[in-house]
This record gives structure tokens, C-alpha cells and sequence, in this order.
């Protein structure tokens, strides 16, 4: 895209694909799978805050997990990066109690991605910003998308487990998610089809003045 170029497209209130249609777009992807929209806002969060805890760790894992499962099946999204300044092979295994498979195991090869030193601001014209660190943690990490599924005869409160390995199978992280499975299916997808109307409204919107 020829800097200059992009703006007067996303202000056209007659282009197929503007600032309204991909507002739009967006709103629709966050009202079906809110939790893969939690990673994103956690990293930005992580990105800003420059906290040592964060900055300083070897290994970025995140994951999301909706609070109730409709119909004994949900998605389970995992966002994995080195933080280290050589690749590293490490391997992701899910653990779901009474689920079908109970245990999964994925290998990856991470490319390094060292982290920002400190704090960054959500937008800056001189220097490298959120805005910029948000797409290389995407690109040079992995993010898992996976479906998950209990038996038939199963229901109620439960928890996923998630733990990182090395190549040596050595733990490095472990995380635990709670989720309620249940069987049931017209409250939660009101709740989602109400999401999606309010999406739709964008659709609606004026497009914002540009100058």
C-alpha cells in the first residue's frame, strides 16, 4: 500500500471496503469468539505496562477459555512466544478431564522474539510502538486454535490444563482454566445473537470526518 493511499479509502463512504466495513468486520469476529479478543487485549496490556515480570520472562504463554461450554464443545485459544534471542523447540500439552481426547500434544519450533525493554505507548510517529510490537508477537509466535469436547454423559464445572514443556520435557509454565460444560444451549447463544445485532448496528454508523 503507497503511503497516503490508505486514508481516503477508509473515509469513502461509497468504497466496499472502508472504516465502517471493517469496524464491522471486527465486531463480529469479537461478539463470535470474545476470547481470542481477550488474548489480543491482554498482550497490548502486557506491551504497555513493560512490567518485569513480563519483560524479563524467557517464555510469554496466554490462553482463553470461554466460561461456559454450550453443548459439551468449546474453542480453547493459545498464544505462545520465546522471549529468548535463539529458537527454541518446545511442546504444548492439554489436558481436559472427561474429554474426548483427555490429552493432546503439539511441537512447535518458536523463532525468537525478545521483548520490548521497557513500556511502550499505544501510538507514537518517532519510535516503535504497540501498534508495531502487537504484529511481530503474532508473527513470530504461534496461536493455537482448538476445539475441545466432553463426552455426552458429562456437564458441569471443570477444569483444562495447559503446560509448556522443553525438549527435555521439563515444565516451564502450567496453566489451569475453569469452564462450566453445559448442555444447554438457548441462554448463551441469545446472549451471542445479541452481540452479533449489536455488531450489525456499526454497519449503521457514519463514517468518522477526516480532515
Amino acid at each position: 500500500m503507497v503511503k497516503g493511499k490508505l486514508e481516503p479509502i477508509m473515509y469513502d463512504q461509497d468504497h466496499d471496503f472502508n472504516w465502517r466495513t471493517i469496524q464491522r468486520l471486527l465486531s463480529h469476529a469479537k461478539a463470535w469468539q470474545p476470547s481470542a479478543f481477550n488474548l489480543l487485549d491482554r498482550l497490548q496490556i502486557d506491551l504497555l505496562s513493560g512490567k518485569p515480570e513480563v519483560s524479563r520472562a524467557k517464555w510469554r504463554m496466554d490462553v482463553a477459555l470461554d466460561d461456559v461450554c454450550v453443548g459439551g464443545a468449546t474453542n480453547l485459544f493459545i498464544v505462545l512466544n520465546n522471549q529468548t534471542f535463539k529458537k527454541r523447540v518446545v511442546s504444548v500439552e492439554v489436558l481436559v478431564p472427561n474429554g474426548e481426547p483427555e490429552s493432546r500434544t503439539h511441537r512447535f519450533e518458536l523463532a525468537a522474539c525478545p521483548p520490548p525493554r521497557s513500556g511502550l505507548k499505544l501510538s507514537a510517529s518517532n519510535d516503535e510502538d504497540c501498534l508495531d510490537w502487537i504484529p511481530r508477537y503474532l508473527h513470530k509466535g504461534v496461536v493455537l486454535w482448538m476445539n475441545i469436547a466432553w463426552n455426552r454423559k458429562f456437564y458441569g464445572l471443570t477444569n483444562v490444563q495447559v503446560m509448556l514443556r522443553d525438549e527435555d520435557n521439563i515444565v516451564l509454565e502450567s496453566k489451569v482454566l475453569s469452564t462450566n460444560v453445559s448442555r444447554k444451549t438457548s441462554n448463551v447463544l441469545r446472549k451471542r445473537m445479541f452481540r452479533l445485532e449489536n455488531a450489525r448496528k456499526i454497519g449503521e454508523m457514519d463514517i468518522p470526518y477526516s480532515p
